[in-house]
């Protein structure tokens, strides 16, 4: 029999190229609440999948798991024949909570363990392993495997003979599940839509059939090819127009357009402009170096990748734009990220210290926010990743770029050419690190949610959190990052044109993405904006935006 070293035991005789094995069909399926919208399509999708199957000739058995953040790990039909399989139904499946995707990979496969090893001592005749993950979205909510223990595990069953699929959406499935291991030829997009979701389960059936119609020698030559070549779930997306793993676009950015602005405080040709939001109802979420969070390289260390441990029982946001420092280099968020309680989480990071790769340091946070010019190059090439392929990979040449262009403009020598180096210059301009205590030290005003920033009548960008308290812990950080440059226009500021770029903002055309944690990204890069924005349960978490021009 195959176990987990992929050897054979006594009752375990590989038959010729006629004879067919056994199937062992594991179904791993996500319930969290974001499949609440496709609840019947599921339900249909998969009692048709099991209806097919049972008219294939040949042996199978099936054990159906079900997986959100309330039971991660939920066997609903444990090793019976395909044939006797009941329909799946609304009493049964009910999507809520989130994501722990990694926990219920690592719970399975060691379910899958238990059971070769019954087996074995038995001497029951061998089974083929055939693992079919289905999930709407990205993992959010495991604390007890990481990914690069999940990708140990499933490399290693893979030796054994393993066969492993990944049947994803809002998400780029080749990206999520190559970082696991998954063969990108046993990977497939599909629509989160009921068109989608039947050619998702019509892609898994054609597909499944194939497999169990080969012998053991031809499903070991083909592994790592369970579609073969054909996915019916893509066909689909690009017959209506839509790349697969593409987000939708969106238009309008939830509340925003309910923003008011007070008199800006101005100093040194930089106006700051308090943003209010009135009607922005929020639940509690923590933010900021008090929050609890746990910032960490990933145990194989990557550039574009940290791991976040929300140890605590409220969310946490981490922001666009907030320096992390620390690690084996400098990094900054690509995109907000809200990181559920008790969760731990990969998040897409870019590099901000081009010269330091080692000397690995516990994470703090930055004094200042990454400047206003390097959030833009890296928003822009983020946002256009989201428009292609669904990841939220930065170009970081260009991060790079603006900030040896920054540093140079501030006249900083930084051996390690990180943007943290560029508080140097406030050494020498005595007058504006004055004006930035001052600013900190006032906090913001009661009530205010954010902050416009204009240099003279030219509006630059746009920094707004759900409320007060998210705002708050991160006033310095923002006033710091801003008054540091110098003013690229004069002329008086106005509140109007400020309104005006807020309203731009909130109805532009979007890029809609689940978020990396908990909540809703948006991406915008547009002709004269770019920005993005995390929404949660309908309210917006944080924004930013800067301008082009």
């Amino acid at each position: 029999m195959r176990g987990r070293a992929g050897t054979q035991t006594e009752g375990d005789t590989l038959t010729d190229a006629t004879v067919t094995e056994p199937t062992k069909l594991w179904f791993l399926l996500d319930r969290s609440g974001s499949m609440d919208a496709l609840a019947q399509d599921v339900i249909g999708g998969f009692n048709t999948f099991i209806a097919e199957q049972a008219r294939e000739p040949g042996s199978a058995h099936l054990t159906l798991v079900q997986f959100d953040s309330q039971e991660p790990f939920e066997v609903i039909h444990d090793t019976a024949r395909i044939e006797d399989i009941p329909r799946l139904t609304t009493e049964t499946y009910r999507p809520r909570g989130g994501t722990p995707l990694l926990d219920a990979i690592g719970d399975l496969i060691e379910h899958a363990d238990q059971r070769i090893e019954a087996r074995s001592r038995v001497d029951q005749p061998a089974e083929d392993q055939l693992v079919v993950v289905f999930s709407d979205g990205l993992e959010n909510a495991s604390h007890r495997y990481n990914r690069a223990r999940v990708a140990e595990l499933i490399s290693s069953r893979q030796k054994a003979g393993w066969e492993f699929v990944f049947m994803g959406a809002n998400q780029d499935s080749y990206l999520e599940a190559g970082r696991i291991g998954v063969s990108r030829e046993s990977v497939s997009n599909f629509e989160a839509s009921s068109e989608g979701t039947a050619a998702a389960f019509q892609s898994i059936s054609r597909a499944a059939s194939e497999y169990r119609g080969k012998t053991r020698i031809e499903r070991t030559r083909d592994s790592g090819t369970f579609f073969g070549g054909t996915r019916e779930a893509e066909e689909m997306m690009r017959s209506r127009g839509g790349g697969a793993g593409v987000p939708k676009p969106c238009r309008g950015i939830p509340n925003l357009d309910r923003a008011a602005v007070g008199r800006p405080i101005t100093r040194l040709g930089i106006s700051l402009f308090p943003v209010y939001l009135p009607g922005n109802d929020l639940e509690e979420i923590a933010t900021g170096p008090n929050s609890g969070l746990v910032i960490e390289e990933l145990r194989a260390s990557t550039v574009p990748s940290l791991e976040v441990t929300n140890p605590t029982n409220r969310p946490v946001l981490i922001p666009e734009g907030e320096q992390l420092i620390g690690g084996l280099q400098d990094r900054v968020l690509n995109t907000s990220v809200l990181v559920a309680p008790s969760t731990h989480l990969d998040i897409p990071v870019s590099c901000l210290e081009q010269g330091r790769w080692g000397d690995r340091r516990d994470f703090g946070r930055g004094r200042a926010f990454a400047p206003r010019r390097t959030r833009r190059a890296k928003n822009a090439s983020v946002a256009d990743s989201i428009r292609r392929e669904g990841s939220r990979r930065s170009d970081q040449a260009a991060v790079w770029s603006a900030i040896d262009q920054e540093l140079a403009h501030l006249g900083v020598d930084s051996g390690t050419r990180a943007v943290r180096d560029a508080e140097q210059f406030l050494r020498r301009d005595r007058q504006r690190a004055h004006v930035i205590r001052s600013l900190a030290g006032r906090g913001p005003l009661p009530g205010q949610c954010g902050v416009v920033v204009a240099h003279g009548r030219r509006v630059v960008a746009i920094e707004i959190f759900g409320n007060h308290d998210l705002l708050t812990p991160h006033w310095e950080g923002l006033v710091r990052s801003h008054m540091m440059e110098r003013p690229t226009a004069n002329r008086h500021p106005s509140a109007t044109l400020v309104l005006h770029r807020i309203s731009r903002f909130a109805n532009a055309q979007a890029e809609a993405n689940r978020g990396v944690g908990l909540g809703t990204e948006l991406h915008v890069n547009d002709r004269r904006t770019v920005g993005q924005a995390l929404v949660h349960d309908g309210a917006l978490v944080h924004a930013s935006a800067f301008m082009i021009g």
